[in-house]
């Protein structure tokens, strides 16, 4: 029953033409993302596409698509995954099916399937809205050979970023309603997690535990989750224990409310 409940929510969240947008927008805002030259000077995707052929030849497609992964991606991300989301974790209580829902295929089931498909559509619409990025990218700036296993790899970063942040977005929707505050509340909540990480010298920090929280709560160290196997176990930890609590956040909200989510 889960795989049917898994199933229709991945087809309500992904079978629009929403769900594309949001890969066209990643992909935009991949390319928009500042670029440093090997001058020292900034650009960006748009720009490198624009450029003549000679002034390419010095830029490396695997350091151009690193850089990618910075800025504007790690702070509007969680907005366009926020967007994602919303017919599956705002379109049934909007409408009153939600009810039936739960009596149809029992609580714990429903809130299982949407974590799951929170999970994946996120994950999913972030990660191919970088390759679509890469592909555009790859047309201009041949990729060098041996560089295939990094560039996968942060594909994978990509859609462990954004399957964060879809994680995140389904733990705010257990607490609010208004579609237009969810979408907004993990990208607020994230800018405000980097700056105070930032202003601290907080990602320096050797302390085991509270390198453990700030791994919790800042989603973007799930990018590097591939590359620096080092920090892999520990920010796969940090983000399994996310995904419990937000389950039993939501739980603990529903058990406690007799409209059924009405």
């Amino acid at each position: 029953m889960i795989r049917y409940v898994f199933w229709e929510e991945l087809k309500k969240a992904m079978g629009n033409r929403q769900f594309l947008m949001i890969i066209l927008a990643v992909a935009a805002l991949s390319l928009l993302v500042p670029v440093v030259t090997p001058e020292g000077e900034m650009t960006n995707g748009f720009l490198l596409l624009a450029a003549a052929q000679e002034e390419l030849e010095m830029y490396e497609f695997s350091s151009v698509a690193a850089q990618m992964q910075g800025g504007y991606f790690i702070m509007f991300i969680p907005l366009l995954t926020g967007l994602a989301l919303l017919p599956v974790l705002c379109g049934d209580r909007e409408t009153g099916m939600f009810r039936y829902l739960l009596v149809r295929s029992g609580k714990k089931k429903v809130l299982i399937g949407k974590l799951l498909t929170s999970l994946l559509c996120a994950g999913i619409a972030v990660m191919a809205g970088f390759l679509l990025a890469e592909l555009i990218l790859a047309i201009r700036i041949a990729p060098e050979a041996g560089k295939g296993q990094t560039v996968v790899s942060m594909a994978m970063g990509a859609f462990a970023y954004g399957a964060v942040c879809g994680l995140w977005t389904y733990l705010a929707a257990a607490l609010i309603r208004n579609r237009y505050l969810l979408a907004c509340t993990p990208y607020i909540l994230f800018w405000f997690v980097n700056r105070l990480s930032t202003q601290l010298n907080l990602g320096n920090q050797e302390n085991g535990a509270l390198s453990f929280l700030i791994k919790l709560v800042n989603a973007s160290y799930s990018l590097n989750l591939f590359l620096n196997w080092e920090w892999f176990w520990q920010t796969l930890a940090a983000d399994a224990l996310l995904a419990v609590l937000a389950f039993g956040l939501w739980m603990a909200v529903w058990n406690r409310r007799t409209d059924c989510g009405e």
